[in-house]
């Protein structure tokens, strides 16, 4: 199974992002759509894990886990990854000014004896694509709420989840186990 450590909104932040969701899906371009209860933060994608690796995962992370703070975390914008000829990704731009989330990344990769991502940029994946489409374009859509800021949301733990084959559009990704986060007292 295909595992990876994220950061999970709170019931208000998923209502949030399908809000947000709602007029894109309105563009009606062709794309598989995140299923609300699968927004999540990827912190580190963690490949192919049998079960037993999977509880050695959780083990390894366990202190960093239960000391991790909720980030001040923003929704500002739209962009997209990969794709020559339309996105592989359309997703929801983090604004995290306090870079919690490339501190989280690096010392979970840290324990994990994985090389961090020199890249890492947090977001939350709102869409996979499947084509140009026929009515706009992708890169407009982009254009069009490329700069949007869509203000706070609020994450409750980090979770090691698996992928599924979800049954009829369900759910795609199952939590093997979640830690909370912790409040900062300093704001």
């Amino acid at each position: 199974m295909r595992c990876f450590l994220a950061l999970v909104p709170d019931g208000n932040g998923l209502e949030q992002l399908e809000t947000i969701t709602r007029p894109l899906r309105q563009w009606d371009l062709p794309a598989r759509w995140q299923h609300t209860e699968d927004y999540h933060l990827t912190l580190c994608f963690l490949g192919h894990n049998e079960q037993h690796e999977q509880h050695a995962i959780a083990y390894a992370i366990d202190e960093i886990a239960g000391s991790l703070i909720k980030p001040q975390l923003a929704l500002s914008g739209l962009a997209a990854f990969g794709g020559k000829t339309y996105p592989k990704t359309l997703f929801a731009g983090i604004n995290d000014p306090e870079q919690r989330c490339v501190d989280y990344h690096h010392n979970l990769c840290e324990a994990l004896s994985m090389r961090p991502e020199s890249r890492f940029k947090p977001h939350i994946s709102l869409c996979r694509p499947k084509g140009q489409g026929e009515r706009r374009d992708w890169s407009d859509m982009i254009t069009a709420f490329g700069t949007a800021e869509w203000g706070p949301i609020n994450m409750t733990h980090l979770a090691l989840y698996h992928s599924r084959q979800p049954k009829h559009g369900g759910q795609r990704y199952q939590v093997i186990q979640k830690w909370p986060l912790l409040q900062n007292t300093y704001v």
